[in-house]
């Protein structure tokens, strides 16, 4: 049971950092349009991640 948890947390951190990788790459978060940038939900998933 160990076993299987760590290699499902490993494959969950590894597609967490390839999609935000990705996304990086398709739009940095610095040129973030600031009527988004400021949106109350925007902020909260920042502080999420």
């Amino acid at each position: 049971m160990i076993r299987f948890l760590k290699i499902f947390f490993i494959i969950v951190l590894v597609s967490m950092l390839g999609v935000t990788s990705w996304a990086s790459f398709e739009c940095p978060l610095w040129k973030t349009p600031r009527a988004v940038a400021t949106h109350p939900w925007f902020i909260a998933t920042m502080f999420d991640t």
